[in-house]
């Protein structure tokens, strides 16, 4: 079972929705799509030799601080796995819904259980899931490494810093709806929800 969970753009907002067809809420309402806003731009004549895919740039480094929060229980969701652990880290671009999403869950594969490394993106065999939403579904990644240079250790996660790599990402299925992130960095500090939801 994959595990589908997005969180509201904002942490503060300390409010989680399941996604069991990975819309997410401001689109549901009919907000503007992350295309529309300008923050995700895929490429309409560049493609990745290797899977064919629209080349996707992402300048994290001139967004916003991303959101980034731990939670240690989501039985309280029938669309997760029971008392399966979530990291997230969210873009905050948008105010009405994240457009990148990177879901990190330590039981839900094997090859991942926090610890720094190198590692493939596969929500089943990893427990690793990366999303972009350009418009108003989720776009998977279905290939992909990711290296996790910092992270923090349970049970102290309250303004641990995390330092991530994203390489060679193919988002999609090649010749359908597809993009390809060259590589993407993301660094911050971690909010531990143990207490407040």
């Amino acid at each position: 079972m994959r595990p589908y969970l997005c969180l509201a753009a904002l942490c503060v907002a300390a409010s989680l929705y399941a996604c069991s067809d990975n819309s997410l809420p401001g689109f549901a309402q009919g907000g503007p799509s992350c295309v529309e806003l300008g923050i995700l731009a895929p490429s309409e004549t560049e493609t990745n030799p290797d899977d064919g895919c629209a080349l996707l740039p992402i300048p994290a480094s001139e967004w916003n601080d991303f959101s980034a929060i731990y939670r240690p229980d989501l039985s309280d969701f029938s669309s997760t796995q029971p008392n399966n652990p979530i990291f997230q880290i969210q873009d905050t671009q948008n105010t009405e819904t994240a457009c990148v999403d990177l879901q990190m869950f330590t039981l839900s594969g094997d090859g991942w259980k926090g610890q720094t490394g190198e590692y493939t993106l596969d929500c089943e065999g990893s427990g690793l899931c990366f999303y972009v939403y350009p418009n108003s579904k989720g776009v998977l990644a279905t290939a992909g490494d990711i290296t996790i240079h910092e992270f923090p250790s349970v049970p102290v996660i309250e303004g641990k810093a995390y330092s991530i790599d994203l390489s060679n990402v193919t988002l999609g299925t090649p010749g359908q709806e597809c993009y390809h992130i060259d590589s993407l960095h993301l660094e911050g500090s971690f909010s531990d929800l143990s207490g407040t939801l």
